[in-house]
């Protein structure tokens, strides 16, 4: 069952209030045996039902790996592990399932996320946490390996280290710079204080982007501080997206020279971009928060999602993707260019009654669970 939070429709660039509570009708169930598409012809395309985040498209482009909760790998009343699940490029029937083999399952939470394929097809990078069911602590490797011998593979080493700030205590947003090399986002923790007298709260944000290669070796990469997203255009060149700031920047991989490609309005906080064929796909807009930590840096808090927005690498023209009933998150391009894979967050504006004597007013309502969706792009 899906559960709904209530959130503001508007991003605005300080703590966003939840403004009432509300609850949608539960998704049902689909048919999963067929490999046929779940719903032809309809623009996006829904690919799965129950579940999925963090796909990425096989190099081939016949086919998307992906994260899910699966129910068949339950540790009682923890939460589910989360598997690795690869999926025809139209829908259908799981080909492939990637979840624990340990004989010791039963006794962790075993999670399986952010799966990047290899440019050569052969081997895959994945985030592999072997957690405590109860507290959900634990350690979370990289893990590099072929395709056949997954969940099993290479540990580059886990995702708390040393960093060019200050300790790392997560990665996320796995890409390949190249066949030897991947690059991706380093978080630490910053502090807000929402009045003068109001205990601070900890959140969790994005810092540096840093590469690591096959060998281990990991190296901060020069002016990502604070960046949302890194899309690979090549081995040395590299989109970035940043907190609290509405440039798409093209970003040298050794020197950190860069050059704007886009700007939008501050208010759209553009991020989690992806490259390819001459075009990004990013999120902007939508439902965001945008704070200044009590340092005074810049900090991206908790996303819900935001609208699909085409950037022309060349000349910064910027096509929106709006959707009516759908707020996407982590685009990725397939390998020829045409189409886009993405979460997606159905939501609802929906009238709050308040009690006696305030005013009605709509509020967005976000699921909190999404799916993997097919986007053709012209």
């Amino acid at each position: 069952m899906h559960s709904w939070r209530p959130l503001p429709a508007l991003v605005a660039s300080a703590a966003l209030l939840l403004l009432g509570c509300s609850h949608g009708e539960p998704f049902g169930p689909a048919d999963h045996s067929t490999s046929d598409p779940f719903e032809p012809g309809i623009t996006p395309v829904r690919l799965t039902y129950g579940g999925g985040h963090g796909p990425a498209w096989m190099p081939d482009g016949s086919s998307f790996i992906y994260s899910y909760a699966s129910s068949d790998h339950s540790n009682g009343s923890a939460p589910s592990d989360t598997c690795l699940g690869v999926l025809p490029a139209s829908g259908g029937q799981r080909t492939a399932s990637i979840c624990s083999r340990s004989p010791f399952e039963a006794e962790t939470l075993d999670v399986y996320t952010q799966p990047a394929p290899a440019p050569d097809g052969d081997r895959i990078a994945f985030l592999r946490g072997l957690l405590d069911p109860v507290t959900s602590s634990g350690l979370t490797s990289l893990i590099v390996g072929p395709f056949d011998s997954l969940p099993e593979g290479t540990p580059l080493g886990n995702d708390r280290f040393p960093g060019a700030h200050g300790q790392v205590l997560g990665i996320g947003l796995l890409r390949w710079l190249d066949t030897d090399q991947l690059v991706f986002l380093g978080a630490d923790d910053g502090t807000y204080s929402p009045c003068a007298s109001c205990d601070p709260i900890v959140i969790r944000r994005w810092r540096d982007a840093y590469r690591r290669s096959v060998t281990g070796t990991t190296e901060a990469i020069p002016g990502s501080d604070f960046a949302t997203s890194v899309a690979v255009a090549s081995p040395t060149e590299l989109y970035l997206t940043f907190a609290n700031d509405g440039r798409v920047v093209r970003h040298d991989v050794n020197t950190g020279a860069e050059a704007v490609v886009a700007t939008f309005d501050g208010t759209m906080a553009p991020r989690d971009a992806d490259y390819a064929n001459g075009r990004i796909a990013l999120v902007a807009r939508g439902i965001i928060t945008q704070l200044v930590d009590d340092d005074g840096q810049p900090m991206q808090g908790e996303d819900q999602g935001g609208e699909l927005q085409i950037v022309n690498a060349t000349t910064g023209a910027v096509t929106p993707l709006p959707s009516a009933t759908l707020l996407f998150r982590r685009p990725r391009w397939s390998p020829d260019g045409t189409s886009l894979l993405a979460e997606g967050y159905p939501y609802q504006v929906v009238t709050v009654v308040p009690p006696s004597g305030m005013n009605t007013f709509q509020d967005t309502v976000v699921s909190s669970v999404s799916d993997i969706y097919r986007i053709q792009v012209p």
